[in-house]
Order: C-alpha cells, then structure tokens, then sequence
C-alpha cells in the first residue's frame, strides 16, 4: 500500500495510572511517517532478494490509528 509521506498515525493510549475525571485518551504515541525517529520497532519484517528488484525489506507496523477529524453536525 502506497501512503502520502505527510501522513501521521498513533499507538493505543497507554492506560492511566489512576482514575482520572473526563474523558480518557484516545491517542498515544505519534507515528509520523516523515520522521523516522518517531517508529517503534515494526512488528513483522521480512526481507529477501529478487531477481527483479534486488535486496528487498518489508517492514509493517500494526495496531496504529488514523485521527479522524471530529464531524461537527448543524441542526
């Protein structure tokens, strides 16, 4: 799958340590595809040599969340 190098996704919120009042987080930590220093490690690689392209790397990442713009309804 092909991305936009602007995009930005986010990890699962880390659970509080204690009970806070409001509404809890929805976002953790920043997946900014410009900025490699903000990957964790990927959960699957798989590497491989073709005839065709040479040494090839996959790497995936996953349980990462677009943030979905709030949709604000008129009545």
């Amino acid at each position: 799958m092909r991305l936009h190098s602007g995009r930005v996704f986010y990890s699962d919120p880390e659970p509080p340590s204690n009970r806070p009042v409001g509404r809890p987080y929805c976002h953790g930590k920043k997946f900014d595809l410009k900025d490699s220093g903000t990957w964790p490690g990927p959960t699957r690689e798989h590497r491989c040599v073709t005839d065709d392209y040479g040494a090839v790397r996959v790497r995936a990442w996953g349980e990462l969340h677009p943030k979905i713009p709030e949709v604000k309804w008129e009545a």
